[in-house]
This record gives C-alpha cells, structure tokens and sequence, in this order.
C-alpha cells in the first residue's frame, strides 16, 4: 500500500466534498488504486490545523469547532 497524506487548503464547499469523498471512496483507493489516503491537515482563513496520524474524516466533517468551518 502506497501512503498519501494531504493538506486540504480551504473547508468550505470544495474543501469538504474532498474530504467527503476521501472518506466514501477510501475501500475503492485502496482496493483498487492502492492508496491509503490521510488527510493530516486544514487551512482556513482562520488558521491551520495538522495531525501527523491523520483525522477521521467523519469527525472532521461534522465539527462546528473547526477554525472557518461554516
């Protein structure tokens, strides 16, 4: 399995779908792709935030305390 950590650069529309789709294609990247994929950081206009294990994506979606999350 091949590792791929990623930055999401802006959380509002596009930023989300991203991660939205990251966490409902995740069997699909690794079975067929062969990427384990982890998002380890946000940048919003209100700063920065870095995990180096990654986030759970459905957490990360579903807080309100995320720094610019709408």
């Amino acid at each position: 399995m091949q590792p791929l950590r990623v930055s999401i650069v802006g959380f509002g529309t596009v930023g989300r779908w991203l991660a939205e789709a990251i966490h409902r294609h995740r069997s699909w990247l690794v079975d067929e792709c062969g990427v384990v994929v982890t998002v380890v950081g946000v940048a919003t206009r209100a700063g920065f935030i870095y995990r180096d294990t990654g986030f759970d994506t459905t957490a990360l979606l579903s807080s309100l305390s995320l720094p610019g999350a709408r």
